[in-house]
């Protein structure tokens, strides 16, 4: 018997699931016939916490013989990469992953800084990229939009080009935003190509 094909969404760092870009997401992949499950995360909890939180609540709903894909937008999509690592599901999509690798720490400016909290941005000197990236065994596709920052957009190439099986779409006049329309076409066009749906 074939399991289901399920989805966990996880969505941008002091973002409610309830935001209408996250349930136009969920019904994307439910009204092709994949099962959305949305993660709330506790973002006063640390960065490591935030990965303990997604992978708790996957083990409480995730059944053998489903098979998953993990979605995250911004900081949900450096999430589900982390998790990823220990998980290993069918395909993880990142959508904007946040730039959170010891290697991002000198492109942040201040004001960034004191938005995410002075500790966490010190944690990020925990995440070396090429390390964590040659661990990564699963399927990708990311997507960046073409007006985010530039070390945004260096950051979603270099997460590319570390995974053979993988692809990056670039958002013609994308913003950090997956609600906008051009996002939104993007994620339907590109996963209706990997036969997703």
């Amino acid at each position: 018997m074939t399991g289901r094909q399920i989805v966990y969404i996880v969505p941008g760092m002091n973002t409610s699931l309830r935001h209408k870009s996250f349930l136009e997401v969920a019904k994307l992949f439910r009204s092709n016939g994949i099962k959305p499950v949305l993660i709330n995360i506790n973002w006063k909890s640390s960065m490591n916490g935030y990965i303990t939180q997604f992978i708790k609540k996957y083990n409480v709903t995730k059944k053998d013989g489903d098979k998953v894909y993990l979605f995250g937008f911004s900081a949900g999509a450096w999430i589900v990469l982390m998790a990823a690592i220990k998980l290993v599901p069918y395909m993880t999509i990142l959508c904007s992953p946040s730039p959170y690798f010891k290697e991002d720490i000198k492109y942040w400016d201040r004001k960034s800084i004191r938005e995410i909290g002075e500790e966490k941005f010190l944690s990020f000197n925990n995440y070396k990229f090429k390390p964590i990236m040659r661990k990564f065994r699963s399927k990708m596709i990311v997507f960046i939009g073409d007006r985010e920052y530039d070390f945004m957009l260096r950051r979603a190439k270099a997460i590319r080009k570390s995974i053979d099986n993988s692809r990056l779409v670039v958002v013609k006049s994308g913003e950090h935003n997956i609600g906008k329309k051009e996002y939104m076409h993007a994620l339907w066009e590109n996963l209706t190509k990997d036969n997703l749906f």
